[in-house]
């Protein structure tokens, strides 16, 4: 940590910006610590019949050739946390600002920072399914909050760059452009020209 801390004080010296990928939305099932597993059962997002959100990692993206959950050998389950709990947000937030300032990252890119699916956990106390979706806008303020006030001039990146998350994020990207991007007209307006 000494070693990466001083190489990113020295490039952030020479006008450079370092920084790393951070996904707190997605927990792979199978190498939590035992105390990681008893908060992912908590927070997780739950379907109509109780039974977890899972989604599998691969690499379906852009015609590549799938390798997932479907074959067990190459892909792995995460779960994926609900961001309207509470102590959800304030764990993920603890964690980005604590990679950010220990090691002196200016950058961080939060992988998937808007949540699209429903969560009927009953210990959630949502007062509406779509409260995972509803929650963004306050988490997402409250993780820039948090990294400025860690490390002045802090840039926030992240997957999912439409309406709700581009008013937090300083740069974004998503897999495809959306079918209706509005957003771009007003961020980007010579995108568009």
């Amino acid at each position: 940590l000494p070693k990466l801390k001083a190489a990113n004080e020295k490039a952030c010296g020479m006008g450079v910006n370092t920084g790393l990928i951070f996904s707190q939305r997605l927990w792979n099932r199978d190498t939590l610590t035992p105390e990681l597993r008893v908060l992912a059962e908590k927070w997780v997002l739950r379907r109509e019949s109780g039974d977890p959100i899972v989604e599998s990692w691969d690499h379906q993206h852009l015609g590549a050739g799938q390798w997932s959950n479907q074959q067990q050998l190459f892909g792995h389950l995460d779960y994926c946390m609900c961001s309207a709990v509470k102590d959800f947000q304030s764990f993920a937030i603890h964690n980005v600002v604590g990679v950010l300032s220990q090691a002196e990252y200016s950058t961080m890119f939060y992988d998937q920072s808007i949540e699209t699916n429903l969560c009927f956990s009953p210990e959630h106390n949502h007062p509406d399914v779509s409260a995972p979706c509803m929650a963004s806008h306050d988490f997402l303020s409250s993780l820039k909050a948090a990294m400025l006030e860690s490390s002045k001039g802090a840039a926030l990146m992240g997957e999912g760059w439409e309406v709700v998350s581009s008013q937090f994020l300083d740069a974004g990207w998503v897999w495809r452009t959306p079918a209706n991007p509005e957003v771009f007209r007003y961020s980007l307006p010579w995108a568009g020209a």
